[in-house]
């Protein structure tokens, strides 16, 4: 397996990068890292980073985009029961 670091640097860089106004950059280094999301032991983390690329396009007015990120974390999330992340998705999708 890969080391966790691997994955947790991607995450945090790319949050990182979204909070201080550099959504674009953040998007582009979460989405590179979702593979590696995937394969991950923890399914929350790779919803999540899909939770954080929708909010980004959300913050950025891009509202197709967001509803299609979060439609595929609602869809992860379903599939690997984890109800809290189900319901927490789906009243972004409403807010939109």
């Amino acid at each position: 397996e890969k080391h966790p670091m691997k994955r947790d640097f991607p995450f945090s860089m790319g949050m990182a990068l979204i909070e201080t106004g550099k959504a674009k950059e953040g998007i582009q280094l979460l989405e590179e890292a979702l593979p590696l999301f995937r394969e991950g032991p923890d399914p929350r983390r790779f919803i999540s980073a899909l939770e954080q690329i929708g909010g980004a396009h959300a913050k950025m007015g891009n509202k197709d985009d967001a509803r299609k990120v979060w439609r595929q974390a609602e869809s992860v999330a379903e599939q690997a029961n984890v109800p809290g992340a189900v319901k927490n998705i789906q009243k972004r999708l409403k807010a939109l």
